[in-house]
């Protein structure tokens, strides 16, 4: 017997939100390891962006011909407050705000933090006139409880109140703006594939191409931002992570994520696709034991961890009712 298709398609999106999540880790490991040797989270953010937007041009080159880039400069001018606003929140504020935090807490904390991203998706699909089931809700509450545990687990190791603020509160802020950039650009894909004539449906129906001019909107929030902080210049090393975190997760978990998320209208779906980012933590916390020598979690953190990997599991299970 073959499974219900429903099902095979939410468990086919999920499964490749998931491997994005593998590809994101990079990102909160990384960025930790650049935090604790003095690299300045300015450059880890804004570098980041520049070397995804130009491994995408490569890859588009490559994949579309050089007839592309005039279909997407015409798209981008034609559309310019669109791509700024989903830039500025997909990549500026997201990023921004998840960089300055790994300056203060260990990557899996952060990775954690990050899943309130979770809880943040009801909320914003219903401002677009969407509705996630009630159990779908349920238990993005239930992985927000395991986030506050990791939270209460962190200051009971020692890190302080201030350093846990600092490392909690850019995180919510990314973690609304993500979603929210996310769901513009699904709802303009939409809107666009409604009319087959649409110029727009050439980049809106490409993941790549679509992160590509989101990133291409988000350069004047990073100009700014250097000119403000004007931090002193990164060394090798730093360049060196941020361009291993642009080609894991810039590229390649951003494209399969986005390919994941804009591959379905259904709330529920999209809602467990955004929820499938939760297994970050798992593999953040992985990667930071192997590799920076971070000691296993206590039972507080360890419960918190379970119940964001639970919730996860619950999210993605839907019933057929």
């Amino acid at each position: 017997m073959i499974a219900n298709p429903g099902m095979a398609t939410l468990a086919r999106l999920v499964g490749l939100g998931i491997f994005a999540s593998a590809l994101f880790s990079t990102t909160w490991i990384l960025n930790r390891v650049i935090g604790l040797s003095g690299g300045h989270w300015v450059w880890t953010a804004s570098v980041r962006f520049v070397d995804t937007l130009i491994i995408l041009a490569l890859w588009l080159l490559i994949r579309r011909g050089p007839g592309f880039f005039p279909i997407a400069l015409e798209c981008f001018r034609r559309r310019l407050g669109f791509w700024l606003l989903v830039g500025t929140l997909g990549a500026g504020v997201f990023y921004g705000g998840v960089s300055f935090s790994s300056t203060f807490v260990p990557g899996w904390v952060v990775a954690s933090t990050w899943q309130m991203t979770i809880l943040a998706t009801p909320p914003l699909l219903a401002c677009f006139g969407m509705r996630v089931p009630m159990r779908g809700i349920a238990f993005a509450v239930l992985i927000c409880v395991g986030v506050a545990l990791v939270n209460l687990h962190s200051f009971q190791q020692g890190t302080g109140g201030i350093a846990i603020l600092l490392g909690a509160l850019p995180v919510l802020l990314s973690a609304v703006a993500f979603p929210l950039a996310n769901q513009f650009l699904n709802r303009a894909k939409s809107q666009a594939l409604v009319d087959p004539a649409s110029p727009d449906n050439a980049i809106l129906g490409d993941a790549a191409a679509s992160l590509f001019l989101l990133i291409l909107g988000s350069m004047p929030f990073w100009a700014v931002l250097v000119l403000v902080a004007q931090p002193p210049p990164p060394d090798t090393a730093q360049l060196a992570n941020i361009l291993i975190v642009a080609i894991c997760a810039g590229v390649l978990g951003s494209t399969i994520f986005l390919y994941a998320r804009q591959a379905t209208s259904d709330a529920y779906t999209i809602a467990a696709v955004d929820a499938s980012q939760s297994t970050e933590v798992l593999f953040t916390l992985v990667g930071e034991i192997l590799l920076l020598g971070e000691p296993l979690p206590g039972p507080v953190g360890l419960l918190g961890v379970a119940l964001v990997i639970f919730g996860l599991v619950g999210f993605t299970l839907k019933s057929n009712a």
